[in-house]
């Protein structure tokens, strides 16, 4: 279906009003020679629609057949799936980035 530019404008100005942070992660060794990954300095951000908490409801209303801990929709146009996303102080590992009617969708689970 073809969704005119206008309609994408306007969904994006009343709807994408969650900020969604993406994150750079640093990595230091601990005594033991183990690797650890924390979060370091933010290097975007974007606005979406953030749908979570239930996790079966939402994996019903898009169809989905696996696990899933948050749901964005946006008009951003790509997400680097090597950089986690944080939105209201949780990170996030995003599993899948797909096109999704006039939007794209965020897939993700929470880190670690």
């Amino acid at each position: 279906m073809d969704i005119p530019k206008r309609m994408t404008k306007m969904t994006a100005k009343y709807f994408y009003d969650k900020e969604i942070e993406i994150v750079r992660m640093t990595t230091e060794k601990d005594a033991e020679g183990g690797v650890i990954f924390t979060p370091g300095e933010v290097i975007g951000s974007f606005k979406g629609n953030v749908q979570y908490g239930n996790s079966k409801l939402i994996r019903q209303i898009y169809g989905l057949d696996i696990q899933v801990d948050i749901v964005i929709t946006t008009d951003k146009a790509e997400v680097d799936l090597n950089y986690p996303i944080r939105y209201d102080g949780i990170l996030y590992t995003v599993t899948d980035c797909k096109p999704f009617d006039s939007h794209v969708l965020i897939i993700g689970n929470k880190y670690g």
